[in-house]
């Protein structure tokens, strides 16, 4: 995500690709696959060592603020939260999510966890 991102790639596209490989393909994802889908959505260069680096830096500290899950978004000191998505949201409609879960975030701390209920379908 973050090399699309320096490279200037489709950062949509990559998100979506991986969102759709992690949630609806069988089989694991190995690190070839994942670089492949940065490829094609615009990675240039990809040095390894320095990503793995950046990566176990990244999980250090979100042992510390006590993440559990991804995606955990932090909006500061003592305030984050971790989300579920049915889907990638639609770029129109990223920027005011992120919005809603920031302001419930910073404005709610006794909120500790909401899940949307769905009905199964079963009406008898």
């Amino acid at each position: 995500h973050m090399a699309v991102l320096a490279d200037g790639g489709d950062l949509d596209g990559y998100r979506q690709r991986m969102f759709t490989a992690w949630h609806e393909e069988p089989g694991r994802l190995s690190t070839t696959d994942i670089v492949g889908f940065g490829h094609a959505h615009g990675l240039g260069h990809f040095d390894r060592p320095t990503a793995f680096a950046a990566l176990a830096a990244d999980h250090a500290h979100a042992h510390e603020l006590g993440v559990f899950g991804t995606p955990t978004l932090v909006f500061g000191a003592g305030h984050a939260g971790f989300v579920t998505l049915d889907a990638v949201p639609a770029t129109d409609q990223a920027q005011p999510l992120l919005d809603q879960l920031r302001q419930l975030t910073l404005t709610q701390p006794a909120l500790r966890q909401y899940q949307r209920v769905a009905p199964t379908g079963d009406s008898g």
